[in-house]
């Protein structure tokens, strides 16, 4: 609901073609809108909470000064989480290091969480250290494309063809990297916790809501 009370919100898409028109307060909309998903986008990437939200700033100023770049046939998400992405591996080439570990913060840590979640009953919390531990250990073993495709589908709501578009491969490639990916996650997490929690948890992974 807008200010008057009848009005929707302005979509991505129009804020971006009056950003392209010189209406900052577009650019200060979708900054208030995405801040936090970009930060913890990109500290899923990057092992410090500082540089993340670094990188998530310059997302946000690249948005600003490469507006008129933007098409607006095409959808805002991939858009953005594509520049995003390549400035984190661009981070990474240059530092010449990886990540050893993720913040509770970061779209990988909110995942994980979501995850555990499932495990309510007192055995289930009583293990969630060590759940949260292996999915950890099972996430860095995964290759880069296929993390980033779970972290954009299941904490940041893209579609599989917009989960695509950012990693720059086929509907179809991404369609089974997350496919393989979440069932390698529930495959780990299900035989760690109890009856109860095992049921809950298989209806997450299969209605693809983590």
């Amino acid at each position: 609901m807008g200010a008057d009370g009848g009005s929707s919100p302005a979509t991505d898409e129009t804020l971006m073609l009056r950003l392209t028109g010189g209406d900052e307060s577009a650019w200060a909309e979708l900054a208030s809108r995405y801040r936090l998903h970009l930060v913890r986008f990109c500290a899923s990437y990057l092992s410090n909470d500082h540089e993340a939200e670094d990188i998530a700033h310059e997302v946000l100023l690249r948005l600003y000064r490469k507006a008129d770049q933007y098409d607006p046939a095409c959808p805002f998400h991939p858009w953005l989480f594509r520049i995003a992405r390549n400035l984190c591996l661009d981070h990474l080439r240059h530092k010449g290091s990886l990540p050893v570990e993720w913040t509770s913060a970061s779209s990988i840590g909110v995942m994980i969480e979501r995850i555990c979640d499932t495990t309510t009953s007192p055995a289930g919390k009583a293990m969630r250290k060590d759940i949260q531990e292996r999915i950890a250990e099972v996430l860095h073993g995964l290759p880069e494309e296929s993390r980033t495709a779970l972290t954009l589908r299941y904490c940041h709501g893209l579609s599989t063809k917009e989960v695509a578009s950012v990693l720059g491969i086929s509907p179809g490639n991404a369609r089974v990297r997350l496919f393989r990916a979440t069932v390698t996650l529930r495959d780990i997490v299900i035989p760690l916790v109890d009856a109860e929690a095992s049921a809950r948890t298989r209806s997450v992974f299969v209605s693809g809501n983590l």
